[in-house]
């Protein structure tokens, strides 16, 4: 008899065992669908700023999205509570709280200030310069000719080279508002 229940009692802990799984994790999910997480919901993530940025999402399930530059992107997520993160303009932390209207997610990415460079080069030599900063900037204006650059403001090392004549200049500037700048005199 102590066999018979001895083995029944382990025929029902096999049955049992195969039969368990554990709950999945609460891990960081991609983002291609999520919607067997939970009630599915559309989250609209628009990234104005000049490069990719990573949005992560932690709450009732955790999320990681890359938005590349200028783009506008939509995924499926678990309806829930969410916080979310990014690096914004000049890689500040921006964060807050996910809201849920209208049965959608939505999050617009803060965009950058941007600034108008035009550089007139009235002379016979070609203008070429290195910005350095957030974002990297390389111009270069042909002899007798004025350009217009769109760039974010913020604080760049600035180089640049006249040639043929080769004056050069090397220095840290703060661009905060449209500039005129008139090169190599």
């Amino acid at each position: 008899m102590k066999k018979t229940t001895l083995l029944t009692f382990l025929i029902v802990l096999t049955v049992l065992f195969s039969a368990w799984t554990p709950a999945a994790a609460s891990s960081a999910q991609s983002g291609t669908d999520a919607a067997a997480a939970g009630a599915g919901a559309t989250l609209t993530i628009t990234n104005p700023l000049p490069k990719a940025t990573v949005v992560t999402l932690r709450g009732s399930n955790n999320y990681t999205f890359t938005v590349s530059a200028n783009q506008t992107v939509t995924k499926t997520i678990a309806v829930g509570a969410y916080r979310y993160k990014y690096q914004g303009c000049l890689g500040k932390t921006t964060s807050g709280i996910l809201a849920y209207k209208n049965g959608k997610y939505e999050l617009d990415i803060q965009p950058c200030k941007m600034i108008t460079l035009k550089i007139v080069n009235p002379f016979f030599d070609t203008y070429t310069s290195t910005m350095k900063g957030w974002m990297n900037y390389q111009i270069t204006v042909k002899p007798r000719h004025t350009e217009k650059f769109s760039v974010v403001a913020g604080t760049y090392f600035l180089s640049y080279t006249c040639t043929p004549s080769n004056k050069n200049w090397e220095g840290k500037v703060k661009l905060q508002k449209n500039i005129l700048w008139i090169m190599c005199e």
